[in-house]
């Protein structure tokens, strides 16, 4: 046996040994230590404690303990080794000889020595054996005798399916209908898989085995398993010898086992194993039918499911995936099938006329939209909660040759679709979304590339922000490029997102914070000048962000306070105890903080004392209304009034015209910033037009 420190392998190792026919025994030191079901028949116990602890030696007749001794010495050391297959007399509990067929192998039992016993009958095996050979008249009389004293139930049976005998066993099993002279078609049997073993044997003149076999009893339903072989005699017609054991308990664990492989334990709907199965058999169903017609796939995913757990527990967000997955199954063509794949995800599989797929696939949302919809009942509270869905489709028509795992991946690819396009009733995979999400795991993995081994992929530019009274240069914004040998120039509104979704925005922030720095601090003629870097929530939030922010401004040439960190307005919602601490550790430094596109997020210009900020930087858009009305300009000079009030300067993005910057001088912005002062450029063509700088920083122009 395995060692016991590898419990799965040890308990898979067990329940091979327990659903085993032959009986199966170990013993440790002389002792039975483990016997599977079959090895309770031979002994005629009821209980594995009827056994366990006694000498292996009180179930060997006297007479075979030497050999049973010197079979053992023989076998070694190595596990693993084994006796030949040797016929010997053992006693079952009562001390009743009981001649068997006995292998012993070497083994672990618990990470100690020990032996595995395997024991086959001999009788059932010598009568089958005998019966299978040709014999001489009268053949019934000779088997009568051979197969009475059977535990099993043997029936023979005439070529034209009569039955010609059954042993005790059979009519204790069949009872009357088992007679001679009755068919054996009128047992109440119903094999598993469909035709008689009986039959094919007849027909096939070759043996069949092991098919099961159903029957319904006083005790209930029980499964055998029913062999059968033909004998050939010279002086008389064919005959069959059919014979059947008990298999009811491995029969269900077996089909227990197959039906948890393709379900889910809480819902009890198909799970992903089952689904695909689901798919490939519709699939093919597709290529075998005339009619146009397509397979549907529907994923759908739960909408803020998280939230419900975390807030209600889960035990009620169980109750929640319970209701929907009634629900769900309610709504599922018959022809089709529904799975629940992992979490909060369903999938629905459906089979649309191809002539009226889109009617189809609408009709179809609309049902597992209004399903989901209704107010969900839950135990700990009088009201329901809301549930809503996104919902990805894929299609698959007669012809393609999609596989059912390319079906589900397109419908998980639509699914993210539908998740960020929340207003649509669901997104239907097109290729496009396969290429962009292959574009999106490319720049992923190429960023990642970048980082690690080729950081001169990445370059720096800067854009001014200047004063409006003077148009003097006051700060740098750092801005980050990423021109790919392959890809080409790549937007930092493309992969930016996918690094503030993965880990890689705290090494790419790391990166553009210390470059820039070296960068800036190297050129004396920029020491007036302040320096503006990005800095996202999840930068923020990790738990050694103020100490690289020390080591940053420590070994730098540049005074703290000429670094400024912009952090945009919804990033730093909600305001919360911890960011404030936070906010207040990067101020003890020295480091001067800035919102950044404020108007876009959540929070209010009252708000702006609970934060250590002493610049703000509006949105946009503030600036793009002022050609719409003079109501836009009232705004952003009650957004600077305000700010002004309490300390804070104010810088206007996004200016593009003289005019722009005219207006937003005479609303007093502090300072502006876009094309209009210049674009964003590498450090050395910036210094290579010979910007005018202002002769204090930012900062220093601040009360």
């Amino acid at each position: 046996m395995p060692p016991a420190g590898d419990a799965a392998v040890a308990e898979r190792y067990r329940l091979l040994l327990d659903l085993s026919p032959d009986a199966m025994a170990v013993h440790q030191d002389g002792k039975i230590v483990y016997v599977n079901s079959a090895a309770l028949d031979f002994a005629r116990v009821s209980s594995p404690h009827e056994l366990l602890g006694h000498p292996i030696t009180d179930f060997v007749h006297p007479d075979e303990i030497p050999r049973m001794i010197e079979r053992l010495v023989g076998i070694g050391d190595e596990t693993g080794a084994t006796t030949s297959p040797e016929e010997m007399t053992m006693l079952d509990a009562a001390g009743v000889p009981r001649p068997m067929e006995v292998t012993s192998v070497r083994t672990l039992w618990l990470d100690e020595p020990a032996y595995l016993v395997i024991l086959r009958d001999v009788i059932s095996r010598k009568a089958i054996r005998s019966a299978a050979e040709p014999a001489p008249a009268p053949l019934l009389d000779r088997l009568r005798t051979l197969l009475g004293g059977l535990i099993q139930p043997v029936l023979v049976v005439g070529e034209d399916g009569g039955i010609e005998l059954a042993n005790p066993a059979a009519e204790t099993m069949f009872g009357p209908r088992c007679a001679p002279g009755e068919s054996i078609a009128d047992l109440p049997l119903r094999f598993v898989d469909g035709e008689s073993p009986v039959t094919q044997c007849l027909e096939s003149r070759s043996a069949v085995t092991d098919a099961t076999a159903e029957i319904t009893t006083q005790a209930g339903r029980r499964w055998l398993s029913c062999s059968c072989r033909l004998i050939e005699d010279a002086d008389a017609h064919p005959i069959a010898v059919v014979s059947f054991v008990d298999v009811t308990e491995r029969y269900r664990e077996r089909t227990r086992l197959a039906w948890d492989a393709v379900h889910d334990p809480l819902t009890q709907l198909y799970n992903r194993a089952g689904i695909l199965d689901r798919l490939d058999a519709q699939i093919a169903e597709l290529s075998a039918d005339g009619d146009p017609a397509c397979v549907t796939i529907y994923y759908i995913d739960l909408d803020s499911f998280q939230l419900v757990n975390d807030s209600l527990g889960h035990a009620v967000g169980d109750e929640v995936l319970h209701t929907v997955a009634r629900r769900l199954a309610a709504v599922t063509p018959e022809s089709g099938a529904v799975g629940r794949i992992g979490g909060d995800e369903f999938v629905l599989v459906a089979k649309h006329s191809t002539e009226d797929s889109a009617s189809d696939i609408d009709r179809q949302i609309d049902a597992v939209r209004t399903a989901i919809d209704q107010p969900v009942p839950v135990s700990i509270r009088a009201q329901p909660l809301t549930i809503r869905a996104s919902i990805g489709v894929a299609t698959l028509d007669k012809g393609d040759t999609a596989t059912p795992t390319d079906l589900l991946r397109d419908a998980d690819i639509a699914l993210g679709e539908a998740r960020k396009a929340s207003r649509v009733p669901y997104v239907h995979f097109r290729v496009q979304h396969r290429e962009q999400l292959q574009r999106r795991q490319r720049i992923e993995e190429e960023l990642r590339r970048a980082l690690d081994s080729d950081t001169g992929q990445l370059e720096i530019h800067y854009q001014p922000i200047v004063s409006t009274a003077s148009g003097a240069l006051v700060a740098l914004e750092a801005l980050l490029r990423w021109n790919h040998p392959e890809l080409g120039p790549i937007s930092p509104t493309e992969f930016i997102p996918l690094a503030e979704r993965s880990t890689l925005i705290d090494a790419l922030g790391a990166h553009v914070l210390e470059t820039a720095s070296a960068e800036v601090g190297a050129i004396a003629e920029l020491r007036p000048v302040m320096l503006s870097v990005n800095v996202s929530r999840r930068e923020l939030d990790h738990g050694d962000f103020l100490d690289r922010l020390r080591r940053v401004v420590t070994r730098g040439p540049r005074p703290a306070e000429s670094l400024c960190l912009e952090v945009t307005e919804s990033a730093i919602a909600p305001i919360d105890r911890d960011l404030l601490d936070l906010l207040a550790g990067i101020r003890a430094l020295g480091v001067r903080i800035s919102l950044d596109d404020f108007g876009t997020g959540a929070s209010t210009l009252s708000e702006l004392y609970r934060m250590p900020v002493e610049i703000m930087k509006t949105a946009k858009g503030f600036v793009d209304a002022l050609r719409e009305g003079p109501n836009a300009r009232r705004i952003l000079s009650g957004i600077v009034g305000v700010a002004h009030s309490v300390g804070v300067r104010v810088v206007a993005e996004g200016i593009e015209t003289a005019e722009q910057a005219g207006i937003i001088a005479e609303v007093g912005c502090d300072y502006g910033q876009g094309f209009h002062y210049g674009r964003p450029l590498p450090l050395g063509e910036i210094m290579a037009d010979g910007p005018l700088i202002a002769t204090g920083p930012l900062v220093s122009e601040q009360t």
